[in-house]
């Protein structure tokens, strides 16, 4: 027997309903479908229906499952308290990776941080620290992301830009550790959200 959820098209938990194989297919017009019990969104509610274990019976001449109204266990609580918990925290550190590969700010203009420009400064910084100078042919600014230039003569200055980017990251990571913090602390869905 595998337990099956029944979810409607908003990801709300209908019932749930133990089936031998797979659950029956469903009209996805109806906005319904089954889904393996661990694969279930969590509840809005401890409460909801679940089939009994005997099955079935006859209610004005027809066949029809037997519902009972159940409450989540603690240990189907704790289950998807831990999955929402995973998926948020991937969602912190999607977050992260975006504000890091996103801009800083250096000298109040918007400096570019994607993959592209990051490798520009990287390598920027690399001909700095072996050669000790800025490549022959160097125009004597940075390019902003929003078509500005900052100045940059000398390696004072695109050391100072370099610090910006670094304090960016550490601000981002703070950021992550923080709300990391509070999902550790959250022990009901809704805190999970807010996280």
């Amino acid at each position: 027997m595998t337990t099956y959820a029944l979810v409607d098209n908003q990801d709300q938990l209908i019932r749930t309903q133990d089936f031998d194989g797979a659950a029956p297919e469903l009209a996805t017009a109806k906005g319904l479908r089954w889904v393996p019990w661990q694969d279930a969104p969590m509840p809005t509610t401890t409460v909801f229906e679940s089939a009994t274990a005997d099955g079935v019976h006859i209610v004005g001449g027809a066949l029809t499952t037997k519902w009972v109204v159940s409450e989540l266990s603690e240990q189907q609580k704790a289950t998807k308290l831990a999955q929402l918990k995973a998926a948020r925290n991937q969602q912190i550190n999607d977050d992260r990776e975006a504000a890091n590969f996103g801009t800083f700010t250096h000298n109040g203009q918007p400096v570019s941080c994607d993959r592209l420009s990051r490798s520009d400064i990287d390598g920027m910084a690399n001909q700095i620290g072996l050669l000790g100078d800025f490549p022959q042919g160097w125009p004597g600014y940075w390019k902003c992301a929003d078509n500005t230039y900052l100045e940059m003569t000398t390696i004072a200055q695109f050391k100072a830009m370099y610090a910006s980017m670094i304090g960016q990251g550490l601000y981002n990571f703070g950021v992550s550790q923080t709300r990391k913090a509070a999902l550790a602390a959250a022990t009901t869905p809704e805190e999970v959200a807010a996280v």
